[in-house]
């Protein structure tokens, strides 16, 4: 990691690079990770402003080199979320890394205004919405600006100068390589969701070698099973790694 990604991250509190995908962890830390490193913040499950149900056929694939999650990001809502966490995560020995779902534009500006409430949060990260256009991404973000600091999600096949551009007018302070979607045939059907595990780090290395110059700190969010890996990365300039299923071997 270069003095500056590393410095860019501590401005935020966080002065270790390891972190963990949200959601991977569950709601709070557990005493003793599995992997024998110090978390530098900690990411509860992504948050909407309403509670959201989760997919009527949740299901959890495994295939070679990685799993397959199908859940539809289930979780309380806001208000819900922090009744029941928010004062112990005011109390953990790290700072708070939200990722935040929000719908659309006005969504986007209520979960700004709520995440600057919380002392404990250092940064949060966004994920937007599927298969909406370029003005309503734009939209989003441009919201989201506010006290605390923001990252943007984008997995391998969204990097493109249009969305960095995007990002870095919004007043974002960096980006997040988050996993990539596709597609398992199970018999007669076909299930989709987010694709986690090692098979995807060379993918990781590529996209975070594309966004070398991008002018922002990388967080890589997918891919890292290891802390040898996460340490190549971080040689090759990322500002942070998120492990997944790592937590879960």
């Amino acid at each position: 990691m270069s003095e500056i990604e590393a410095g860019k991250l501590a401005e935020l509190g966080i002065i270790s690079p390891w972190l963990n995908v949200p959601g991977f962890l569950g709601y709070l830390p557990p005493a003793h990770p599995d992997l024998a490193v110090g978390l530098g913040a900690f990411s509860p499950p992504p948050l909407s402003l309403a509670a959201r149900s989760p997919a009527h056929d949740r299901q959890v694939i495994s295939f070679p080199g990685g799993v397959l999650l199908h859940t539809g990001l289930p979780n309380p809502g806001w208000t819900s979320a922090v009744r029941q966490y928010g004062q112990r995560w005011s109390r953990l020995s790290m700072p708070l890394w939200l990722n935040v779902l929000p719908a659309d534009s006005a969504e986007a500006k209520e979960l700004s205004e709520r995440v600057d409430e919380l002392d404990y949060v250092a940064a949060y990260q966004i994920t937007l919405p599927e298969g909406i256009s370029t003005a309503e991404k734009a939209a989003i973000l441009s919201a989201s600006f506010g006290e605390k600091p923001f990252f943007v999600e984008l997995s391998f096949n969204e990097i493109c100068s249009e969305t960095i551009d995007m990002a870095q007018k919004s007043g974002a302070y960096g980006l997040v390589l988050g996993a990539p979607r596709g597609v398992l045939p199970q018999g007669d059907i076909r299930v989709s969701g987010r694709l986690y595990g090692p098979a995807y780090y060379a993918q990781a290395a590529r996209a975070l070698e594309q966004l070398q110059d991008c002018g922002l700190p990388v967080v890589v969010g997918c891919g890292v099973n290891s802390v040898e890996q996460g340490e190549a990365l971080l040689k090759m300039g990322a500002g942070a790694v998120q492990f997944d299923v790592a937590f879960w071997a």
